[in-house]
C-alpha cells in the first residue's frame, strides 16, 4: 500500500433506462471513506479478489467496518495497465466502482483481454476510465483521463502535521484482536484445515462460535471448524431456520458433537439436531423423545440383516462372490434402520452372516 486517501463519499447520478430524465442520490454524500492505493504488484484478475478478501477480512478483524461490497460499505476502482516486451507499464486504464469481488475479477478479465486485442490489432491503449456494464459483462467508456496533476491537487495549508507517538503504536498494535493471517496460521497448527481455517477467518462471528465449542467441549478442532463451516453457518445464512451466530449456544454444540462422537447419534441425526442445540434445546432429552439413539442392539440389527437378506437375494449372492458387493447389504441395512443403526456394528453382523453361508 503506497498512500491512503481519507475521502467523502459523493452524491451520484442514476440513469433510468425507462425516463428522459437523471435522478440524482445525495443518501451517503459528505459520509467519510477511506481510499488504499496500492503499488501496481497484482499480477492476475485471481490474485486481485484475494487481495480484497484479504481487506475485508481485516476490517472486520478489526470491527472497523463490516466491508460489504452487497452493502454499498467497499468498492474497488481497479487499474490496468499490459507489460511492453521491455517490461515497462503501458498506458493505464481505470474501471470506477466495482460493487462486487466477482465483477473485479470478471472486468479485469475483459479489460485485459480487451487491450492485448486492441495491441494486437496495431491501436494505442487510451488512458482513459471506464464504467463496468454488470448486464453486458464489459466495460464501457466513460471519460479520457490525464495524468494526477489534472486533479490539480494542492497541500492545505491549515491541516498540521501529525506526528503518531511509537508507544502508542505499540499499544494499539497490543490491543488488537489477531489478524485474518494470524488466525489462519493457528487454526492450521491446531490441525484445521486450510479451506476451512481461510472462512473462519473471514467472519469473526462464526470464528467466536467456533472457539466457544472448542471451550465448551473435548472435540478436536478439525470437527468442529468442519461443522461451523459446513453446518452452522449454513443454518445461520437461513433466516427460517431461526438462528443466528451471535446468539448460537456454543455448550449446546459441542453437547450435541459430544453424543455424535460417543456414538449415541449417527451423522444424519445429528444435523437434524442441529438447530435445536444452537437454539439451547436439551439434546439428550431430545434424543429420547424422538427416538434418535443410534441402534447397536447386535440381536436388533440381525433381524434387521435378515429382512434385507430375505428381500434381496441377488445382493447376497453378490457379496458371497465379491467381498467388495458387501457394501450394498450394509446400505440396504442401514435404510432398514431409518439410518439409526451403528454402521459399524451393522457391517461386523453383515460380515459374521455372509461368513457362516461361506
Amino acid at each position: 500500500i503506497t498512500r491512503v486517501h481519507l475521502e467523502e463519499d459523493a452524491g451520484r447520478l442514476q440513469h433510468p433506462t425507462y425516463a428522459d430524465h437523471s435522478l440524482v442520490d445525495l443518501n451517503r454524500a459528505g459520509a467519510p471513506l477511506i481510499e488504499m492505493v496500492t503499488e501496481p504488484e497484482i499480477a492476475s484478475p485471481q490474485e486481485a479478489r484475494l487481495f480484497l478478501s484479504e481487506v475485508r477480512a481485516l476490517a472486520r478483524a478489526l470491527r472497523v467496518s463490516d466491508a460489504s461490497p452487497e452493502e454499498g460499505k467497499m468498492r474497488a476502482d481497479v487499474n490496468v495497465s499490459l507489460r511492453r516486451p521491455d517490461g515497462s507499464f503501458g498506458d493505464k486504464v481505470e474501471v470506477k466502482n466495482l460493487n462486487s469481488f466477482k465483477s473485479v475479477e470478471a472486468a479485469l478479465k475483459f479489460e485485459i483481454e480487451r487491450q492485448t486485442r486492441q495491441l494486437d490489432d496495431g491501436f494505442e491503449v487510451v488512458q482513459e476510465t471506464r464504467g463496468w456494464n454488470e448486464g453486458g459483462q464489459k466495460t464501457v467508456s466513460q471519460r479520457g483521463k490525464e495524468d494526477a496533476a489534472d486533479y490539480r491537487y494542492l497541500p492545505d495549508p491549515d491541516l498540521p502535521r501529525v506526528t503518531i507517538e511509537r508507544d502508542w503504536l505499540d499499544a494499539i498494535r497490543r490491543a488488537s484482536p489477531e489478524t485474518p493471517k494470524q488466525l489462519r496460521t493457528r487454526l492450521t497448527g491446531a490441525g484445521v484445515k486450510p479451506a476451512d481455517a481461510q472462512v473462519l477467518a473471514a467472519d469473526r462471528d462464526l470464528t467466536a462460535v467456533f472457539e466457544a465449542t472448542l471451550a465448551a467441549g473435548e472435540l478436536k478442532p478439525e470437527q468442529v471448524a468442519l461443522w461451523c463451516v459446513n453446518h452452522v453457518a449454513a443454518l445461520a445464512a437461513d433466516e427460517a431456520a431461526g438462528v443466528t451466530l451471535e446468539t448460537a449456544d456454543a455448550p449446546g454444540l459441542a453437547r450435541l458433537l459430544g453424543r455424535l462422537n460417543d456414538g449415541t447419534l449417527s451423522n444424519s441425526s445429528a444435523k437434524g439436531l442441529l438447530a435445536d442445540a444452537l437454539q439451547g434445546e436439551d439434546i439428550d432429552a431430545l434424543i429420547e423423545d424422538r427416538g434418535l439413539a443410534r441402534l447397536a442392539d447386535t440381536g436388533a440389527i440381525d433381524a434387521l440383516i435378515a429382512g434385507v437378506v430375505e428381500a434381496e437375494p441377488a445382493l447376497v449372492a453378490a457379496a458371497l462372490e465379491n467381498p467388495k458387493a458387501v457394501n450394498a447389504l450394509v446400505g440396504k441395512t442401514m435404510q432398514a434402520s431409518g439410518g439409526s443403526a451403528d454402521p459399524g456394528v451393522v457391517r461386523e453382523r453383515v460380515a459374521a452372516y455372509l461368513a457362516s453361508q461361506g
